[in-house]
């Protein structure tokens, strides 16, 4: 399945040598716009696949220099981060979409694992964190008292039930013979899932309400 956005090594907005990512990033930073913020929550994540690793551990040492010197960027990588919501209502109900193609469902990527990736990574990179892994940048997190322990214990929690729901639903599409998706109609699970989908986005909803109070443009201002 190849990604609709073509955020793949193939394309060749991403083919740059070590010099012109730096130039990039430099830019990035010192120029943010919205545009940008969503290019840095889509590349600021590069690790080495193949061949020499000192390329990525050079660039990586540039980025968090760049955000060191100049946080604003991360304010509107925020803002890009809240375009995507937890799915919760009024007495935390869970709401749908109402978006034709695909009424009734709840898209699982980008109202509740993504705002879990995006807040590890940007707390991550005001830190100075050189993992990329969301769970480890939560770890560590916790370990320098950025963010306290029983907040993430609660978020890793939510992020590996929404996982595994997501993984089951297209595991059950792929053997149906239908295209794996990330849309889950939750009256179509039983309610003990139900339940347990309604207090993992309670607590991705507490982790992103603290990184826009943290971190939400005004605090730059």
């Amino acid at each position: 399945i190849l990604c609709p956005g073509d955020i793949m090594a193939r394309n060749p907005m991403f083919h740059k040598t070590l010099q012109q990512w730096k130039q990039q990033i430099q830019h990035m930073v010192k120029h943010p716009n919205n545009k940008l913020a969503r290019w840095g929550n889509i590349v600021f994540d590069f690790t080495t696949l193949y061949g020499d690793d000192a390329l990525t551990h050079n660039l990586r040492e540039h980025l968090l220099r760049e955000i060191q010197q100049n946080e604003s960027l991360l304010g509107y990588m925020v803002e890009d981060d809240a375009e995507g919501r937890p799915p919760l209502g009024l007495f935390n109900r869970l709401l749908t979409t109402d978006d034709e193609e695909h009424k009734g469902t709840i898209d699982i990527k980008r109202n509740g694992l993504r705002l879990v990736g995006d807040a590890a990574r940007i707390y991550g990179l005001h830190a100075g964190l050189r993992v990329t892994n969301t769970r480890e940048r939560l770890r560590r997190l916790v370990h320098l008292g950025v963010l306290n322990r029983d907040l993430v214990d609660s978020v890793l929690a939510a992020f590996d039930e929404l996982l595994d729901l997501l993984l089951s639903h297209q595991i059950t599409q792929a053997r149906a013979g239908l295209a794996p998706d990330k849309f889950i109609n939750p009256d179509t699970l039983p309610w003990q899932t139900r339940s347990v989908l309604r207090v993992s986005m309670r607590a991705v909803k507490r982790l992103q309400d603290q990184l826009q109070g943290r971190f939400g443009r005004e605090a730059f201002l």
